[in-house]
């Protein structure tokens, strides 16, 4: 819900990369903490059978806990996709709607990516009691 919102808030607002400072290094940094991250989560898939055996398994929530890491995984990926597509489809002066579209569709899988990143640690902390 919170990625939508942020589209339709690029949306709305016009974000263009002519509108954009640096537009290729905001979107080759995107890329590169979408790929750092992907690979954090395909780490962190490690852990779920040890978290499984304790409160997690207590809860019944082991499998939904893999799923949202997956979803999660999935998200970054996409993010991923699209700061490649930007970059190889549009200049920093393009003032395309396909452009707003395509910057809209970023922002809202990044900020979706980034508010289950945050529940995903928040749980992470609290089953193994940091």
């Amino acid at each position: 819900m919170f990625g939508l919102s942020v589209f339709g808030w690029v949306y709305w607002s016009g974000i263009t990369p002519n509108n954009m400072n640096n537009f290729i290094d905001v979107m080759s940094n995107l890329l590169s903490f979408s790929s750092m991250t992907t690979a954090v989560f395909m780490a962190v898939l490690v852990f779920v059978p040890k978290l499984s055996i304790g409160p997690l398994q207590v809860l019944g929530t082991d499998k939904k806990f893999l799923e949202r890491i997956l979803i999660t995984t999935c998200l970054y990926f996409v993010l991923s996709v699209f700061a490649l597509l930007a970059i190889m489809l549009f200049q920093d002066d393009a003032e395309t709607l396909l452009s707003t579209i395509i910057l809209g569709l970023l922002f809202g899988v990044f900020a979706s990516a980034l508010a289950e990143s945050l529940y995903i640690s928040i749980v992470l902390g609290k089953t193994i009691h940091l």
